[in-house]
């Protein structure tokens, strides 16, 4: 509660709806992809070591879009609580 007094109308939403979206929709996608393409082509993946670099480089890229995202939400919604700043300087 106290939490979403800080947070509610930042940028913090917008990085819990990419977590959702790319986090989740993707992973799902990329794991769907994994099983079906190889059984469709009748051939196995070359490399097992690539899917691995991938599903890792897909983390790390999740990570850091979603860190900056929650960290740019906290530190805009403590400017926003912050009456001596201008409202239109923090939303940008």
């Amino acid at each position: 509660r106290c939490a979403n007094s800080v947070l509610h109308f930042t940028q913090f939403e917008a990085a819990l709806r990419e977590l959702t979206l790319f986090g989740f929709v993707t992973g799902a996608l990329f794991a769907g992809a994994y099983a079906i393409v190889p059984r469709l082509a009748g051939r196995s993946l070359p490399d097992s070591r690539l899917t691995t670099a991938h599903f890792g480089l897909t983390v790390l890229g999740l990570l850091v879009i979603v860190g900056a995202g929650a960290l740019g939400g906290w530190r805009q919604g403590f400017a926003l609580a912050d009456a001596a700043q201008d409202f239109g300087a923090v939303q940008t």
